[in-house]
């Protein structure tokens, strides 16, 4: 089997336990305990000739090369989110329904988009091409099907489903629409029209099942090839069911499953179909008998999508243990496991009071995380290139994100709502931050000619340019004094400013300075530089104070950020090579090193109370520790037991909680090292469910556990 070391989407790590056993005076944490992510793989699909590969998740549409595994496209739109997508055949062509009630028809080899279809009132569910590529049907949560022409965008026709649409498909030749979804105790959840005059040839209403199908009973639908003259279908109730088009007659009633069926799907040859289900499992089924052919296993959390190659040979489904498989659908192995769904992120910080963690990251985006759920709590889109800066005003009642298109937009934390956009220059920005009052942004940009400001201050209250400053070079991080009088950059050169007029007060440090940082007394100026040295200097003569070092005379790795601890008793250094370091600031003393990332460390701080540290890294990931103290070795804690879990939730007492395989070997070492037997070694699946409300099945979660290690 081949497997894909890479990241997942933006994610947050939080070290609960400390790493191993270090010598007195110094930690070395290289294990962290929980992860979570930002969104669960919805959508696998094939391009009808097999060539491409594509997924769905919180980032949008991930588009692969299926002989190479190369990513070739990213598709998201930055003012909405895509709730579903398709691959046409020919030249490739994809189109997208999202949330914003639109569908969008996406050119593949540019990325850009050529059509935009507008006609529903509420989010599109679901999409699909016509076998010629001419047509498009969409349907959505206003109940309400439609048939689009996409060379104009007109609406050809609108169908009345009466239920929200999760599933459209179009028959083999183009004649029949097979559309389904939500019943809830109503009949026409499964509904085959005909094509051209838009009438109702069938309405699918026998379920098998003497009672109702609760909310989201049928979403996933299709016809069988060649012909159209069976239809399958999902249900909540753990059945997939068949019946025949002629009559409406079940044929067959797909019973295995343990959770609720998620898609349904023909082989090309029509011979055998396939289900996937929240129970983690995809399984193959003979069309002729109903028997279940073979079970494929090997997702950790609920599968969301699942389909079978052009060819008929492989079976490709997505997960929320946010992985895609490829599958041998004759022998059921498992080929090919892909991971990378990278959400690098390029900047992070912590809300004044230390309850927020917002993020930002390469695919245009900024998210808000709940510190201690590490759940997600909003997405700000707008932005047409990288977040490269974030922050939160000093009250923390707004934020801003800087990005590469050359602009600052400011939110209100709370609802999201943008309240204004600065800048709007061809210059990227790189860094930015409010002001001590609130009320001004200093915006660091990559100077393109000489002579032009690389930071500029702008009032928010109207949105104009009050003041620059000529820093030569990019500014990476700029910093105002606490009382906003002063400003320190850095790049290059770090320099001290007058923030009224603009006029240099002295330069601090001379030559290959990276980022710089202000001490919260503003007697001193931390700075780090592309030699790996990290100095603290005196703001008010420029004299260097003190050089920070590595222990053991290490040869240390470029300088990518660094921080003061709000009572400035500590600092913090992230670095190239994906290590970040601690110091006492007056001792000099290493307290920390962090070593998880597996690239470099873009954006570090302090929480406000100083017990824990974040650092975001371009391998996608943000972790947070704990600081720990300079004089201890790391605790160990004796685990009664160990919970693994895939999904989201919550943790709490001595229980871990974790996603991927990595993390479970990594917790599997971390348990038996502190004494907690096999047997209390659990493992199970739940999806946004506090750990104090599982139910553990020790027996079948051990085995489960130790299998996937």
């Amino acid at each position: 089997m081949k497997r894909h070391s890479i990241r997942w989407a933006v994610l947050l790590l939080l070290c609960g336990l400390h790493g191993a056993l270090a010598r007195a005076g110094t930690v070395t944490v290289t294990e962290p305990v929980m992860r979570y992510g930002l969104g669960d793989l919805r959508g696998a699909v094939y391009s009808p000739d097999g060539k491409i590969r594509g997924s769905l998740s919180g980032i949008g549409v991930v588009l692969w090369d299926a002989a190479s595994d190369k990513k070739i496209r990213v598709l998201c739109d930055p003012t909405h989110e895509i709730c579903c997508f398709a691959v046409s055949s020919g030249t490739p062509r994809v189109l997208t329904g999202g949330a914003d009630a639109t569908a969008r028809l996406w050119d593949l080899a540019s990325g850009k988009q050529i059509q935009v279809l507008s006609g529903h009132e509420e989010k599109v569910l679901s999409v699909s091409f016509s076998p010629d590529n001419t047509k498009a049907l969409t349907g959505s949560h206003d109940k309400s099907p439609i048939l689009w022409d996409l060379s104009s965008g007109a609406n050809i026709k609108t169908f009345q489903h009466g239920t929200y649409v999760f599933c459209v498909a179009f028959s083999q030749d183009g004649s029949r629409i097979l559309t389904a979804g939500d019943n809830a105790g109503r009949d026409g959840a499964v509904i085959l029209w005909n094509a051209q005059t838009g009438g109702k040839i069938r309405t699918f209403s026998d379920y098998g099942y003497n009672g109702e199908l609760r909310y989201g009973g049928l979403r996933s639908a299709a016809l069988s090839p060649p012909d159209g003259s069976l239809v399958l279908a999902s249900t909540c109730i753990n059945t997939a069911i068949l019946w025949e088009s002629a009559t409406g007659n079940i044929r067959h009633t797909l019973a295995g499953h343990s959770g609720a069926v998620t898609s349904v799907a023909f082989s090309p040859a029509g011979d055998r179909m396939l289900t996937s289900c929240m129970d983690n499992k995809v399984r193959i089924w003979r069309v002729s008998s109903g028997d279940e052919i073979m079970t494929l296993t090997g997702h950790k959390d609920w599968v969301w999508s699942a389909e079978f190659s052009p060819d008929g040979a492989r079976v490709l489904s997505a997960s929320a243990d946010q992985t895609l498989r490829v599958w041998n659908s004759e022998t059921g192995n498992n080929l090919d496991t892909i991971e990378e769904f990278i959400r690098a992120v390029r900047a992070t910080t912590l809300s004044p009071g230390g309850d927020l963690v917002l993020t930002g990251d390469e695919d245009n985006l900024a998210t808000l995380w709940d510190r201690v759920s590490a759940k997600r709590i909003g997405v700000f889109r707008g932005h047409t290139g990288r977040v490269e800066a974030v922050a939160f005003s000093p009250d923390g009642t707004n934020l801003l994100t800087g990005s590469m298109d050359g602009t600052v937009r400011v939110w209100e934390t709370a609802s999201g709502t943008p309240l204004r956009t600065l800048g709007e220059s061809s210059h990227p920005v790189r860094s930015a931050l409010f002001s001590p009052d609130g009320k001004k942004v200093l915006m660091g940009f990559e100077q393109q000619y000489k002579g032009d400001p690389t930071v500029r201050l702008w009032d928010i209250s109207n949105g104009q340019e009050v003041g620059s400053f000529l820093h030569p070079g990019c500014v990476n991080s700029p910093a105002f004094s606490s009382d906003g009088q002063k400003v320190l950059t850095a790049g290059w050169s770090a320099r001290l400013w007058n923030t009224a007029t603009g006029s240099e007060i002295r330069e601090i440090a001379s030559a290959y300075i990276t980022c710089a940082a202000y001490s919260p007394d503003d007697t001193k100026a931390l700075t780090g530089d592309q030699n790996g040295l990290v100095k603290i200097w005196s703001v008010s003569t420029g004299d260097l104070l003190s050089t920070l070092t590595l222990e053991g005379g290490a040869t240390p790795a470029p300088v990518t950020c660094v921080a003061f601890s709000r009572d400035g008793a500590a600092v913090l250094a992230g670095r190239r090579d994906g290590t970040a370091t601690l110091w006492g600031a007056d001792s000099g003393v290493v307290k920390r090193t962090i070593s998880a990332h597996a690239d470099e460390i873009r954006s570090a701080a302090f929480c406000p109370d100083g017990t824990k540290t974040l650092a975001a890294g371009q391998d996608g990931l943000a972790l947070l520790w704990d600081t720990g103290t300079s004089s201890q070795t790391a605790s160990v804690r004796k685990l009664d037991k160990i919970i693994l879990v895939a999904g989201g939730g919550a943790y709490t007492g001595n229980s871990i909680i974790t996603q991927t395989k990595t993390l479970a070997e990594l917790a599997h070492k971390t348990a038996t090292a502190r004494g907690c037997t096999p047997e209390n070694i659990f493992y199970l699946s739940a999806f946004d469910t506090p750990a104090t409300n599982l139910n553990v099945n020790a027996a079948a979660s051990s085995a489960a556990i130790l299998d996937a290690i």
